[in-house]
């Protein structure tokens, strides 16, 4: 709860929004990703569980990954290491962005307001970079 002032959402307290809404309808990405010691396409599959081979390859499109893969030997079954060590923090970043946009709203969203149970909500992604995914609402938060 803030200590003054509200926070909204669409024009809708961030109150009025279960968690568990919140929490299916929003992705982060933060400054430092964590990445698992396995392939660039399972980490970005990692964003959505049984998400299909199409869908996780529009994702890194999306976010540009496919800009860089193709150096790699073994393109999107790549061995990054662990912490994404063998990439440059970019490509950290790009994997990351992809594995929150594979995780995107559903298509069709389910109510999720506790008041207004006919109303649903489109929440955006929170991303360090805009998206140029123009499907998905964008806000850039930064700290000081």
């Amino acid at each position: 709860e803030p200590s003054s002032g509200k926070i909204m959402i669409d024009g809708v307290e961030l109150a009025d929004y279960t968690l568990s809404s919140l929490r299916n309808n929003l992705a982060l990405v933060t400054q430092e990703t964590f990445l698992f010691n396995d392939t660039i396409f399972h980490n970005i599959a990692y964003g959505r569980r049984n998400a299909l081979k199409a869908d996780i390859m529009s994702a890194a499109k999306a976010a540009n990954v496919d800009q860089f893969v193709d150096a790699f030997d073994n393109g999107y079954e790549t061995i990054i290491g662990e912490r994404g060590i063998k990439l440059s923090g970019g490509q950290r970043q790009r994997i990351a962005i992809a594995r929150a946009i594979l995780r995107r709203p559903r298509q069709k969203p389910e109510p999720c307001l506790r008041d207004s149970p006919k109303k649903p909500a489109h929440l955006p992604l929170i991303t360090h970079h805009p998206s140029s995914d123009n499907r998905l609402g964008n806000a850039i938060l930064s700290h000081r």
